[in-house]
């Protein structure tokens, strides 16, 4: 099973002839677009009011600086973009975003499955017709 990982960001930026970053909406949807791939897989972090962020690393790598995912709200986080202009994505957005594609999330931290469960358990009200998996290593 191919699976983009970290929305293949190398390959996207490779193709768009420009950077995009890794578990960006404009990776995960290029490597979608592509139509190559039988899956998506990422990383999800807590923030300080227990959002799951999609992203690799515990720090949020914006434009205008990097900021620690777990120190600060959801809200706070949502004020500093990617250098491509994206606001942070958080789980329930990604998995809205992303209904018809097989899914591999890692949780990173023990302080992302509460709010993890929360979205999960929430899933009654998304559509998602391809398998999910969570793990957490």
């Amino acid at each position: 099973m191919l699976l983009a990982h970290r929305g293949s960001a190398v390959s996207a930026s490779a193709a768009v002839g420009c950077s995009v970053p890794e578990n960006s909406r404009a990776a995960f949807d290029w490597a979608v677009s592509c139509g190559s791939v039988a899956g998506l897989e990422t990383d999800i972090h807590a923030t300080s009011d227990g959002v799951p962020v999609i992203s690799h690393d515990p720090m949020w790598h914006a434009v205008d600086g990097e900021v620690a995912i777990a120190e600060v709200t959801w809200a706070q986080l949502c004020r500093h973009q990617l250098p491509n202009g994206e606001r942070p994505l958080n789980l329930e957005e990604f998995l809205d975003r992303y209904p018809d594609i097989y899914l591999n999330i890692d949780a990173k931290t023990d302080a992302v499955v509460p709010g993890t469960l929360r979205v999960l358990q929430g899933l009654s009200l998304i559509h998602i017709s391809e398998p999910t998996r969570l793990l957490s290593i």
